[in-house]
């Protein structure tokens, strides 16, 4: 499965459980130093671009989630921070998804009731 792919199916599974689409995450541009090219600055470096993942939130909760090419990420915003983050790899969590999927839809109720909870102190 394609990362575009991959994504596209974890947001349906998402949705499945009752989240619901909130936009993208900031996107940026920037150059960065890398193995090939070393020297930062000027010419060197190479372009990348970060964010732009997939933003996902919990109605009735402070429940958010975003899914990117490599990391799915689940956690708790209020007032600006993030608190109960739990990451998981994109690839895995798709595999999952498709060959596992009772034992992932668990995984994603107890999830789904951890955030509804009062948050940690």
């Amino acid at each position: 499965m394609s990362s575009p792919d991959r994504i596209q199916h974890i947001v349906a599974w998402l949705l499945q459980h009752g989240w619901e689409q909130a936009g993208r995450t900031r996107a940026e541009t920037v150059r960065v130093p890398t193995q090939r090219s070393p020297v930062y600055g000027g010419l060197g470096g190479e372009i990348r671009t970060f964010g732009g993942r997939r933003r996902l939130r919990l109605p009735g909760t402070s429940g958010c989630a975003t899914v990117g090419l490599h990391t799915t990420c689940l956690y708790r915003q209020e007032r600006g921070r993030v608190s109960d983050m739990t990451r998981c790899p994109s690839k895995a969590l798709s595999e999952d998804i498709s060959n596992d999927r009772a034992r992932v839809d668990r995984w994603m109720d107890e999830m789904t009731a951890t955030i509804r909870k009062e948050p940690r102190s």
